[in-house]
């Protein structure tokens, strides 16, 4: 009874262990896109910076 007590908590423990490791990846993943997503906004935003930009330096010539 004690083996089989001590199996259950040690299968629990490695259970709730796991469920935290995928927890934290997907975290991870979720952090990763977010970053992918901002940098794509931010390279996009520079490129229409530097257009609007250099348009108004043509008409202003």
């Amino acid at each position: 009874m004690d083996k089989l007590f001590k199996n259950s908590v040690s299968q629990k423990a490695e259970d709730l262990l796991n469920l935290h490791y995928r927890m934290v990846a997907e975290k991870m993943n979720q952090m990763g896109l977010m970053s992918l997503i901002a940098g794509v906004c931010a390279s996009a935003s520079l490129a229409i910076a530097r257009l609007t930009d250099t348009d108004e330096k043509k008409d202003l010539s």
